[in-house]
């Protein structure tokens, strides 16, 4: 778990009474004041589970939960590992030991079928997937100093490099680089996105190219954002690049948690800012977003998927929910999906929900998001928190359903090992009738988060199709 901290070490953190304070008074805060617009055709959703197919499992260690995520087999979602082509294609590219060596393989995720891209690979941590139109899948990789790419033809793969030194889009050679996002722009095209480091200034480079056949990158530097937290890189049909972040500078007390939707329009040399939701810091409780998920709607509106928390003055969560927000009549609306887990409790209750969403908006214009449950609990004045089992939550007209598709034992349930559900992603096709959901499945021999040494755990890559009927 990833919180802020009040200028006190993590030893130090205390257990808080149970209860919520209201929030500050901002837009879209509370949520419900101004009315969420429905989302498509009112009606009864079912989502039915398929089942979970096994991609990679390995033994690990780990002394923290990030380690968990980190030594799996799958990237983090912000780089598209897990994608739906234009034709119904789902693949998924993961990283896999075979002897001493490290394959970078494609896995094709409704047959499982499996193809080594790459058989000695450094590391799938900066590696995206992308579908051409003509559904042949393109996977793209980041070092520290490059963009490469690898294509398939006639069942072999080959690398390229697309952009092989950074100085010849940055003002000078950067002193970091580094490949942190991906994703399909509201104008069809694909998009990377690196952070760079030059002179001492932050700045973006956004990657492009059409989705048609062989068709070629080109790269330009951006100025970065007031930003310390991005959650979710987009482009919208105009070709904008518009991100939704936090610019909470640390240390601090207080600290600015304002969540933000930043917009950079093309050629422009300043981003354009407006808040979503203000952030609470202070008596009688912190109020604020701690991570969030962007899509447009058929409109070419954004609306944003948050995990909205509550925390005592020592840092602990007092509570935590999902939110939705979008805009009418130009202000901002929220709306709460979710409030509690689905049996993932810990010992401090089930009121924690909301972690890490994605979110979909299909061709309907109804909301597609996935998140995880929190077992949150206290022992020797310590928060412990672990992030597990995954949910997915359809909004048709103005009601939600909310389907368990992995279930977990939480800590009251299973103190040790503890079980998580880490990099969770999924894929949805356009009119919203069928959906694979991925991540690692976590088991981890402990019974807590703070440990003096690494403890064994189990990481598991999986797959998980869904059918959903919806009217």
């Amino acid at each position: 778990m990833q919180i802020l901290l009040r200028s006190l070490p993590i030893a130090l953190l205390i257990a808080v009474a149970a209860g919520c304070s209201d929030d500050a008074g901002a837009p879209g805060n509370p949520p419900g004041t101004c009315g969420f617009s429905p989302s498509g055709k009112a009606g009864a959703v079912t989502v039915t589970p398929g089942a979970s197919v096994s991609h990679a499992k390995a033994s690990i260690t780990a002394q923290n939960t990030p380690e968990l995520d980190e030594k799996g087999h799958l990237a983090g979602p912000a780089f598209g590992t897990l994608r739906r082509g234009s034709c119904g294609d789902v693949g998924l590219v993961i990283k896999k030991a075979n002897g001493t060596d490290t394959e970078l393989l494609y896995v094709d995720a409704k047959t499982a079928k499996t193809e080594i891209v790459e058989a000695k690979a450094k590391s799938i941590r900066n590696t995206s997937l992308f579908f051409d139109a003509a559904c042949s899948p393109i996977v793209v990789h980041g070092t520290s100093s490059k963009y490469e790419q690898y294509t398939r033809d006639k069942g072999t793969w080959s690398k390229s490099v697309i952009l092989g030194d950074t100085a010849t889009v940055l003002p000078a050679k950067p002193t970091s680089f580094q490949h942190v996002a991906s994703t399909i722009g509201a104008d069809s095209k694909l998009y990377v996105f690196a952070k760079a480091k030059v002179n001492d200034k932050s700045m973006l480079v956004r990657g492009v190219r059409d989705a048609t056949a062989a068709a070629k990158w080109s790269f330009e530097a951006l100025p970065g954002p007031a930003a310390t937290e991005i959650y979710s890189y987009r482009v919208d049909a105009k070709g904008n690049t518009v991100l939704l972040y936090r610019n909470t500078k640390y240390p601090c007390d207080p600290c600015n948690v304002d969540l933000k939707l930043g917009t950079l329009a093309a050629k422009a040399t300043s981003w354009t800012e407006v808040i979503v939701q203000v952030g609470h810091w202070g008596a009688p409780a912190d109020a604020f977003v701690e991570s969030g998920s962007l899509a447009f709607d058929k409109a070419g509106d954004p609306i944003v998927a948050a995990h909205f928390v509550r925390r005592g003055l020592t840092g602990s969560y007092k509570s935590t929910e999902l939110r939705i927000y979008g805009q009418k009549a130009d202000k901002w609306c929220g709306e709460t999906v979710a409030t509690t887990d689905d049996s993932f409790a810990g010992t401090d209750g089930n009121k924690f929900t909301g972690s890490r969403p994605k979110l979909f908006i299909d061709d309907a214009d109804r909301l597609h998001l996935i998140f995880n449950d929190l077992s949150v609990w206290h022992a020797n004045s310590n928060e412990n928190a672990m992030r597990g089992q995954l949910r997915y939550a359809i909004r048709a007209g103005d009601k939600w359903t909310i389907t368990t598709v992995v279930k977990q034992k939480g800590q009251v349930a299973s103190k040790s090992p503890l079980h998580g559900f880490g990099n969770a992603t999924f894929a949805v096709s356009p009119d919203g009738k069928e959906a694979i959901v991925g991540g690692l499945m976590q088991s981890w021999e402990t019974d807590s988060i703070y440990n003096s040494d690494s403890k064994p755990a189990t990481v598991e890559t999986v797959s998980i199709p869904l059918m959903i009927a919806a009217p």
